[in-house]
């Protein structure tokens, strides 16, 4: 697997998780259920990679968890433009456009195939 893929996944898990923490601290709702949250979406990305390093065919897994991590943060941007004040808003769309982007990057990065030379003579 590519270091850029697994580099860039990472980055989506944070971006995740500081999303998941910004948005409970704008709506004055910081519970317990936030760390369980973080935990989560950090477990599941670390499955996903340890999935994706050990065999080729495993990667359509992660490829499925960032893409519902691009839906997840453009819904919270979403959510953000509505509900939010200008801080909130400018930070979550910051740190939104920059999961989408990591999330994108892995998806490209994990899915890039690579040439096979047939350089065999008979």
């Amino acid at each position: 697997m590519r270091k850029q893929a697994v580099i860039s996944s990472w980055v989506t898990a944070i971006c995740l998780c500081i999303t998941t923490v910004l948005s409970a601290v704008f709506q004055q709702h910081v519970t317990y259920m936030i760390w369980i949250n973080m935990i989560s979406y950090l477990g599941v990305y670390g499955i996903c990679i340890f999935l994706s390093k050990n065999n080729s065919t495993e990667k359509i897994v992660l490829t499925l968890v960032d893409i519902l991590a691009i839906f997840m943060m453009a819904s919270w941007i979403y959510m953000a433009v509505q509900k939010f004040s200008v801080l909130g808003i400018i930070l979550i769309i910051i740190v939104g456009l920059v999961g989408i982007v990591g999330a994108a990057w892995s998806i490209f990065a994990n899915n890039k195939f690579q040439k096979i030379d047939s350089d065999t003579s008979n």
